[in-house]
Protein backbone atom coordinates (compact mmCIF):
# COMPACT_ATOMS: atom_id res chain seq x y z
CA UNK A 1 0.00 0.00 0.00
CA UNK A 2 1.19 3.55 -0.83
CA UNK A 3 0.22 6.35 1.81
CA UNK A 4 0.23 9.62 0.72
CA UNK A 5 0.24 12.07 3.57
CA UNK A 6 0.10 16.07 3.32
CA UNK A 7 0.83 18.85 5.51
CA UNK A 8 -2.54 18.86 7.95
CA UNK A 9 -1.20 14.74 8.86
CA UNK A 10 1.87 15.98 9.29
CA UNK A 11 0.90 18.80 11.70
CA UNK A 12 -1.89 16.22 13.36
CA UNK A 13 1.29 14.15 14.46
CA UNK A 14 2.79 17.79 15.39
CA UNK A 15 0.17 19.00 17.50
CA UNK A 16 -0.24 15.40 19.19
CA UNK A 17 3.34 14.99 20.01
CA UNK A 18 4.85 18.34 20.86
CA UNK A 19 4.12 21.20 23.34
CA UNK A 20 0.72 23.38 22.04
CA UNK A 21 2.08 26.39 20.00
CA UNK A 22 5.05 25.06 18.75
CA UNK A 23 6.13 28.00 16.28
CA UNK A 24 6.57 26.88 12.67
CA UNK A 25 9.19 28.50 11.83
CA UNK A 26 10.37 27.78 8.38
CA UNK A 27 7.28 26.67 5.79
CA UNK A 28 9.41 25.87 3.00
CA UNK A 29 11.11 23.50 4.92
CA UNK A 30 8.39 22.40 5.88
CA UNK A 31 6.43 22.07 3.09
CA UNK A 32 9.54 19.94 1.61
CA UNK A 33 9.79 17.77 4.67
CA UNK A 34 5.56 17.02 3.79
CA UNK A 35 6.13 16.81 -0.04
CA UNK A 36 9.56 14.44 -0.24
CA UNK A 37 7.95 11.03 0.53
CA UNK A 38 5.88 11.17 -2.66
CA UNK A 39 8.35 12.79 -5.03
CA UNK A 40 8.30 11.25 -8.59
CA UNK A 41 10.74 11.52 -10.82
CA UNK A 42 8.92 10.75 -13.67
CA UNK A 43 5.41 11.18 -13.46
CA UNK A 44 3.30 8.00 -11.79
CA UNK A 45 6.30 6.16 -10.37
CA UNK A 46 7.57 7.21 -7.31
CA UNK A 47 11.45 7.73 -6.63
CA UNK A 48 11.17 6.39 -2.64
CA UNK A 49 9.56 3.12 -3.70
CA UNK A 50 9.99 0.92 -0.13
CA UNK A 51 7.70 1.83 2.69
CA UNK A 52 10.55 2.41 5.10
CA UNK A 53 12.63 5.02 2.50
CA UNK A 54 9.48 7.24 2.35
CA UNK A 55 9.02 7.14 6.22
CA UNK A 56 12.79 7.78 6.76
CA UNK A 57 11.91 11.24 4.28
CA UNK A 58 10.52 12.31 7.20
CA UNK A 59 12.66 12.04 10.32
CA UNK A 60 15.74 12.87 7.65
CA UNK A 61 14.25 16.13 6.50
CA UNK A 62 12.69 16.96 9.99
CA UNK A 63 16.35 16.92 11.80
CA UNK A 64 18.57 18.35 8.96
CA UNK A 65 15.88 21.18 7.83
CA UNK A 66 14.27 21.61 11.13
CA UNK A 67 11.52 23.55 10.28
CA UNK A 68 9.98 24.02 13.92
CA UNK A 69 11.27 26.22 16.41
CA UNK A 70 11.96 22.98 18.24
CA UNK A 71 11.14 19.26 18.82
CA UNK A 72 12.06 18.34 15.30
CA UNK A 73 13.36 15.16 16.20
CA UNK A 74 10.04 14.51 18.05
CA UNK A 75 7.75 15.52 15.08
CA UNK A 76 9.98 13.48 12.10
CA UNK A 77 10.05 10.31 14.46
CA UNK A 78 6.64 10.50 14.97
CA UNK A 79 5.74 11.06 11.49
CA UNK A 80 7.73 7.87 10.64
CA UNK A 81 6.08 5.72 12.86
CA UNK A 82 3.19 6.85 12.02
CA UNK A 83 3.59 6.59 8.14
CA UNK A 84 4.85 2.93 9.25
CA UNK A 85 1.95 2.16 10.89
CA UNK A 86 -0.77 3.73 8.81
CA UNK A 87 1.14 1.65 5.93
CA UNK A 88 0.37 -1.72 7.48
CA UNK A 89 4.43 -2.34 8.66
CA UNK A 90 4.19 -1.09 12.19
CA UNK A 91 7.73 -0.72 14.33
CA UNK A 92 9.50 -2.43 17.11
CA UNK A 93 11.97 0.04 18.06
CA UNK A 94 14.74 -0.72 20.63
CA UNK A 95 15.06 1.27 23.61
CA UNK A 96 17.51 4.63 22.84
CA UNK A 97 16.56 3.72 19.06
CA UNK A 98 14.91 6.98 18.02
CA UNK A 99 17.51 9.09 20.12
CA UNK A 100 20.72 7.16 18.41
CA UNK A 101 19.49 7.44 14.85
CA UNK A 102 18.29 11.12 15.50
CA UNK A 103 21.68 11.76 16.91
CA UNK A 104 23.43 10.19 14.10
CA UNK A 105 21.63 11.97 11.52
CA UNK A 106 22.46 15.40 13.54
CA UNK A 107 26.28 14.12 13.12
CA UNK A 108 25.51 13.70 9.55
CA UNK A 109 26.67 9.72 10.02
CA UNK A 110 23.27 8.59 8.74
CA UNK A 111 22.29 9.05 4.79
CA UNK A 112 18.60 8.76 4.05
CA UNK A 113 19.40 5.51 2.64
CA UNK A 114 20.74 4.30 6.38
CA UNK A 115 17.61 6.15 7.95
CA UNK A 116 15.40 3.92 5.72
CA UNK A 117 18.02 0.93 6.30
CA UNK A 118 16.85 1.14 10.30
CA UNK A 119 13.29 1.56 9.92
CA UNK A 120 13.22 -1.47 7.96
CA UNK A 121 15.12 -3.34 10.64
CA UNK A 122 12.84 -2.12 13.25
CA UNK A 123 9.35 -3.07 11.13
CA UNK A 124 7.46 -5.97 11.65
CA UNK A 125 4.65 -7.19 8.43
CA UNK A 126 1.32 -6.89 9.59
CA UNK A 127 0.25 -9.96 10.33
CA UNK A 128 -3.37 -11.42 10.51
Amino acid sequence: MILRVDAGWVLDIQTANTPVNLPLTDWGSFAFCVERHRYERFRGELYYEETAARAATFVHSMVVLEPFADFNAVVGCACADGYMAGSDEPLTVPPGGWVQLTRDIRERKHSLTDVARTLRAWSRPHAE
